[in-house]
């Protein structure tokens, strides 16, 4: 059997199908791994649920349950009946269905004799049964038991989206089973002890199924309300499809078996209307083109296309299709679902119950009725809604919405006609604050705050008509790409750990007419923040004021480690504040105003500090340890590092959790140099770093790839694809020296020494690493790579040793 491509791999994550819900299937199962195999073995009446509408998939099946249900799927059913010949079956319910398996094979007893028919049955148990019950014998088997029948099963894909469980077999795992069961060709072992199948290769369907043989499935056949096919299972997937199919004893599709045709499905690339064709890719980027016409059958958003053919859809990766077609690559029929975005501008209100209201000029038509005073109403049976949203009321200003509308007009009164008869909104919630636009690769591409974004296909966001430095608030499209931004109405507020910089202090005016106090300048307070800025916040100041709201005289008011004064001759909030680099906590209030500065830190030196054993004091220093780089003297050069950065010999302050002894912050005010480095240039950029617009070089360092912040009016632009040493002063790069390099031919290499052809030696840095170039590009190397005969250029420092050895194989 050819197998169709699963809609719910492909799609179902994105939209979802238009499907129908069956009645007979139970609650439990809906939406389950197991929900089409229950629901195909209650259309053959294989399997029932219970009176409440459940399944119990997790309940487990006992022995004489096990033996009845195969009894039911072999079409044993009506001969059921007699005495098992076990000593403990007799006036048991299910003694008929028992000793029918018995007498065929399929089923032993215990050697003392007895069944145990309310034990539950095990999975080895239930595979021997139902591989027994195919025809199969231990005389037709290699190996024992149990592992000659599981193994057989295996290879019947008896065990295909089944989850096994040491507590036995539950409901769930059988119908499955069973339901894979009913593909399995039957038959029976010769006197040889081999296994042959019945003359007509009949399957196992086919003893409580009647079969209907390559049956083309159209619209109607599933959708039309006179003439769609009677059926107890979900058709949708088949449309447009060959199949073989099987009915039920009412006549009911209960079962497809074989699909004659193929499927491709993936985004829409091209449609040429030329040559009448599409090009379709699927997710492994495979592309197929079909020929197709503008009478070829096509299912469009949830119903049969009207206004629309194959041809006028959209190729701009709006649009996931469907192609069926047969061996001879003639198109059957095309699904398709296309999609509009639309951006709320206000929630749903029932006033205009079959419209959303988009920005704009935008609006999303609901599908919709009249009703007996001819008023429009919702038809919210053609309405499904999923995503973020799960009704109309829950959809949000500022949502993203992404419309799948059928072209078919819901009628012919004038106000349906625009009104679509079916349609799915996927909701997208997916707004970032308050994010830095930190560099712009170009109109595309961009990073906020260290990540990297790309702008929508689907908006209308340039990137480079945006400003550095600024704080935008993002609205995200499904795929994470940046749909519409615009600037951020407030200034990110930040509590946590901080180094205090310094203080400044307010003024009061005194009201000509009133005499009534009231802050003129603000007192304020500078920190170097756990983000890497250095930020300025005003002091809360209502705790000066008395009940009347005027200002007390001479108040003092305490805020951690720091004070505001009231000087009531001077008309001045003096702040008391603290030293520059002291670690503290802040905490602020909603208005983003400072409210308490409390210092935290603990000194340490010398060699309080362990790099190998990552110790501070015998408290642990980890990954996510929070580190202020603060040795230079000017605060906007301070910087967050990495805790695998620090070494020995470093001072400053910490603060550590008392729970579990892990350091929390630390600052290094001296004893941590990054020096000189030898840096192979990939790229240099613009970069904001809150007050100006530095250059951030990414280049390879010791095998890996870094970047660094060039010092303000730095330029490193020449330095792109070449080799150079970066001097630092703190963590920024303040000036950069070319490098000069010995070419040779390599006659020998080990881990001390190179050797030239001609017999000059050169003695290699502890420290040397290799850079590579391949096709232009800088990559890291192993020592490894370099080979006798190749040649490379050599970089030796003061002392002569080689420091970086460049192998460009562009010109091997």
């Amino acid at each position: 059997m050819k197998k169709i491509l699963s809609l719910v791999l492909v799609i179902a994550l994105v939209l979802g199908s238009f499907s129908f819900a069956f009645a007979a299937t139970p609650s439990d199962v809906v939406d389950t791994d197991y929900e089409e195999a229950v629901e195909t073995l209650i259309a053959l009446g294989v399997v029932n649920g219970y009176p409440d509408g459940t399944y119990k998939p997790a309940k487990v099946v006992t022995r004489a349950e096990m033996a009845k249900l195969l009894m039911v799927e072999l079409g044993y059913a009506d001969l059921a009946g007699g005495t098992a010949n076990f000593s403990d079956t007799a006036g048991h319910w299910a003694e008929g269905y028992i000793a029918l398996a018995a007498g065929l094979n399929i089923v032993n007893g215990y050697p003392d004799g007895t069944f145990k028919a309310d034990n539950t049955v095990t999975f080895d148990e239930a595979l021997t049964m139902v591989v027994r019950g195919a025809g199969y014998s231990d005389e037709s088997l290699t190996g024992t038991w149990p592992t000659n029948y599981k193994i057989k099963a295996i290879n019947l894909d008896l065990l295909d989206d089944v989850a096994m469980k040491a507590a036995g077999a539950d409901r769930g795992a059988v119908a499955q089973i069973l339901y894979n069961a009913l593909d399995l060709v039957y038959g029976e072992v010769n006197n040889d002890g081999d296994f042959e199948k019945n003359v007509d290769d009949k399957k196992i369907i086919d003893k409580i199924g009647e079969k209907v043989n390559d049956y083309e499935m159209t619209y109607d056949d599933i959708y039309d309300a006179d003439d769609a096919l009677d059926t107890v299972i979900d058709l949708t997937p088949y449309l447009y499809h060959t199949v073989d199919y099987y009915e039920n004893a009412d006549g009911d599709v209960a079962y497809v078996s074989d699909i004659e045709t193929n499927e491709f499905v993936g985004d829409l690339d091209n449609v040429n209307d030329v040559d009448d064709e599409i090009t379709v890719e699927d997710a492994d980027d495979e592309e197929e083109t079909f020929d197709v016409s503008s009478s070829t059958p096509l299912f469009y958003n949830g119903e049969k296309a009207e206004d629309i053919d194959v041809l006028d859809l959209m190729d701009d990766g709006s649009c996931m299709v469907k192609v069926i077609y047969d061996d001879d690559d003639v198109v059957q029929g095309v699904v398709a679902w296309e999609f509009e975005i639309v951006q709320i501008a206000t929630e749903y209100s029932s006033r205009r119950p079959a419209v959303l209201n988009g920005l704009g000029t935008e609006s999303i038509l609901l599908p919709a009725d009249l009703d007996d005073d001819d008023d429009v109403v919702l038809d919210a049976d053609n309405l499904t809604i999923v995503g973020d949203a799960d009704e109309l009321k829950d959809i949000e200003k500022d949502d993203l919405v992404y419309v799948y509308a059928s072209d078919k007009k819901a009628g012919t009164d004038e106000d349906l006609e625009d009104h679509p008869a079916v349609l799915k909104l996927e909701v997208v919630r997916d707004v970032v604050e308050g994010v830095e636009l930190q560099e712009v690769e170009d109109e595309d591409e961009a990073v906020f705050d260290g990540d990297d974004y790309d702008a929508s296909d689907f908006g209308d966001v340039d990137f480079d008509t945006f400003e550095l430095g600024l704080e935008y608030d993002l609205t995200l499209d499904k795929d994470g790409d940046v749909y519409a931004m615009e600037e951020a109405d407030d200034e990110e507020t930040v509590e946590g750990y901080a180094v205090y910089v310094s203080e400044a202090d307010g003024d009061v005016d005194e009201d000509d007419f009133t005499g009534d106090l009231s802050v003129d300048t603000e007192p304020r307070v500078k920190v170097f923040t756990d983000g890497g800025d250095v930020v300025i916040y005003d002091i809360d100041t209502d705790d000066l004021a008395d009940d009347s709201d005027d200002f007390t005289k001479d108040a003092t008011v305490t805020m951690g480690s720091i004070s505001l004064f009231f000087d009531e001759s001077e008309g001045e909030i003096i702040v008391n504040g603290l030293d520059k680099r002291d670690l503290v906590e802040i905490e602020l209030n909603s208005d983003g105003e400072i409210t308490d500065v409390t210092l935290v830190g603990i000194a340490y030196g010398g060699t309080d500090f362990d790099e190998d054993d990552m110790l501070l004091d015998d408290i642990d220093v980890i990954d996510n340890t929070l580190v202020f780089d603060i040795q230079e003297s000017d605060e906007d050069d301070w910087a967050i590092v990495d805790a695998d950065e620090l070494v020995d010999g470093i001072e400053g302050e910490y603060d550590y959790d008392e729970d579990d002894f892990e350091v929390d912050v630390m600052t290094v005010t001296d004893g941590m140099d990054a020096g000189d480095i030898y840096a192979a240039v990939i790229k240099v950029v613009d970069y904001y770093d809150g007050d100006d617009t530095v250059d951030k070089v990414r280049a390879l360092v010791d095998g890996e790839e870094v970047t660094y912040l060039a010092e303000d009016g730095v330029d490193l632009d020449a330095t792109v694809d070449t080799i150079v040493i970066l001097e630092f002063d703190g963590d920024r790069v303040e000036s950069y020296e070319t490098t000069t390099s010995t070419a040779i031919e390599v006659a020998s290499i080990d881990s001390i020494r190179v050797r030239a052809e001609g017999g000059d030696l050169y003695t290699m840095d502890d420290d040397v690493v290799v850079v590579v170039i391949d096709e232009g590009d800088f990559i890291a190397g192993e020592l490894s790579d370099v080979l006798e005969g190749d040649f490379v250029d050599l970089i030796q420092n003061d002392d002569g040793d080689v420091v970086v050895i460049v192998l460009d194989l562009d010109a091997q």
